[in-house]
């Protein structure tokens, strides 16, 4: 069908499967129209069905809508269905309200509103129905029951596009004057992806500006039209000095159209205020809790009288030797002493209370202890064994930040194990002589090295030495490096020397470094002529 009316698509017909809608301006147009349209059935031996024709229509339901001079508006038989839909009770039936997504034209905030819905759809949520699914739902059904009638587009007007964007999703609305008021010719409404949530503001408002233009492109693209957001997005994007590759695909977009910016400043007051207000606010002031101060006395009496697990009495018990008298106590007489206690019966109490307190403590201790050993495991380091030193056992130069430094530092050899302390004895050492640290390490300071031939250039981790510098022990070697032969005529430049260094306290051969001739006349020239003096006795020779 496409293909016969394919010179008319658009124009004033518009073809879907089988259903064919003829639209006109006049009666005296229409006919002209319907002899077009049915000339071409006629050629190509169609037939069509008188019972299922409609002509001359002014209003016209056509796939779910209405469509008449007023506007766009919803099938009142669908909406009336939704309208006494009752909860939903499980995922099958949920996916059975595709029908609101269907009008979600209609609906402002639409992918907002339904996500809690929406979210129950997905196979990793677990099906659990809540108050926020409930208001969506609930908010949905009155929506579709008390929406706005959409304008028809007129190709004579100017479009206005409004946008907003928040951390939950993209709102923006397409509408046309009509009149003294604008009128909605479509709603736009998408959730905002997880990728996005941690932009800026300027950047979401950004972002919806470009979401909105590609999908108005058919309306927009070509002709001049008005761009409404509460954010000078264009503004700012102006004065950054370096933009990320995802904001100049976005510009690069957003400078096809030809549109006017119109920012509209957020008035707070007409959203958030209300008559009595300010009288509501001194009332609730008043009514706070005032007395906290007053309060913090027998806060702390009741802290210090209370039996500590540490020591099994209580602050004030262990502090006094006795349990004073609460305001309690002076109503019953049975807890009433007669008599205040002497100076010996005083130090043996204090006596008793103190030991009984160390006892506990060592009972409480034990616990501890005991439920911190479910989870440790003993120490399986021996010596000639190489560890890893944690970095926060080493000194380092004052003023240096440890974030950017690695966790541990080597490795290094085990020398000597100290202590025989099951849960993880101490450890002696090998460390580089410039670390002024005592090289005794505790267990849980320690990581096993586990060598592998798979990263054979990968080299130790060594702190710097206190003063940021390390020094140079020896050259250990030398080789010649090619240089590139001019283009012209001319002669060959000569070879580049460079030097095999090893550092002072780096024993290992995999921590050599190479250097050319010119960094090392820079920093060690003494070690350099050293070498070379070397290099023409017959000392040593190049590889």
């Amino acid at each position: 069908m496409n293909r016969i009316f394919h010179d008319y698509l658009d124009k004033f017909v518009i073809v879907y499967l089988d259903h064919i809608l003829i639209f006109s301006r006049t009666v005296e147009e229409h006919v002209g129209h319907l002899d077009k349209v049915l000339s071409l059935i006629r050629q190509h031996n169609f037939k069509i069905n008188d019972e299922k024709c409609e002509f001359g229509r002014i209003r016209i339901l056509y796939w779910g809508h209405e469509i008449s001079a007023e506007g766009l508006k919803t099938d009142d038989t669908k909406v009336a269905n939704i309208r006494d839909w009752p909860l939903r009770e499980s995922m099958t039936e949920m996916r059975s309200l595709g029908i609101i997504g269907y009008y979600h034209n209609f609906v402002k905030n639409y992918s907002i509103v339904a996500a809690p819905l929406t979210d129950l759809t997905r196979l990793d949520t677990p099906w659990e129905w809540k108050d926020r699914c409930e208001a969506a739902f609930r908010h949905l059904k009155h929506a579709l029951t008390h929406y706005e009638v959409l304008k028809l587009p007129d190709p004579e007007k100017s479009f206005i596009v409004t946008t907003d964007a928040s951390q939950y999703g993209i709102d923006a609305v397409l509408a046309q004057q009509e009149g003294p008021k604008l009128r909605p010719v479509e709603n736009m409404s998408k959730k905002m992806p997880s990728q996005k949530l941690a932009k800026s503001t300027y950047e979401k408002e950004l972002y919806a500006i470009y979401k909105v233009l590609t999908h108005w492109r058919h309306y927009l693209l070509g002709r001049f039209f008005y761009v409404r957001t509460d954010h000078q997005t264009l503004k700012w994007m102006r004065t950054q000095p370096v933009l990320s590759d995802a904001l100049k695909r976005w510009i690069e977009v957003i400078q096809q159209y030809d549109f006017e910016p119109q920012y509209l400043k957020a008035n707070l007051l007409q959203q958030f205020w209300w008559p009595t207000m300010m009288r509501d606010a001194k009332l609730y002031v008043e009514t706070c809790q005032l007395d906290w101060d007053e309060k913090l006395a027998l806060i702390a009496s009741l802290y210090n009288n209370a039996v500590h697990s540490a020591t099994g009495v209580s602050p004030k018990s262990l502090l006094l030797t006795f349990k004073p008298r609460l305001p309690l106590d002076f109503l019953f007489l049975e807890h009433q002493t007669t008599a205040a206690p002497g100076t010996l019966e005083f130090a043996c109490r204090y006596e008793q209370l103190m030991q009984q307190a160390v006892e506990q403590m060592h009972r409480a201790q034990a616990a501890m202890i005991d439920s911190e050993n479910k989870h440790r495991r003993p120490s399986t380091f021996h010596v000639g064994d190489r560890v890893w030193v944690k970095s926060s056992e080493l000194g380092q130069e004052h003023g240096i930040s440890r974030k950017p430094m690695p966790q541990y530092f080597g490795p290094w050899e085990v020398l000597d194990i100290i202590g025989d302390d099951p849960d993880g004895p101490s450890y002696a050492v090998q460390i580089p002589g410039h670390l002024y640290t005592y090289p005794v390490f505790h267990a849980s300071k320690l990581a096993p090295l586990r060598e592998t031939d798979q990263f054979p250039s990968r080299r130790s981790m060594l702190p710097q030495t206190m003063d940021g510098e390390v020094d140079i022990d020896d050259i250990m070697d030398h080789r010649e490096m090619p240089a590139l032969r001019p283009t012209g005529r001319g002669r060959p430049p000569k070879p580049k020397l460079q030097y095999r260094v090893r550092f002072r306290h780096h024993t290992d051969p995999k921590e050599d470094r190479w250097f050319t001739w010119e960094e090392l006349m820079q920093t060690a020239p003494q070690v350099v002529a050293h070498y070379e003096k070397l290099l023409q006795k017959g000392k040593r020779q190049i590889d």
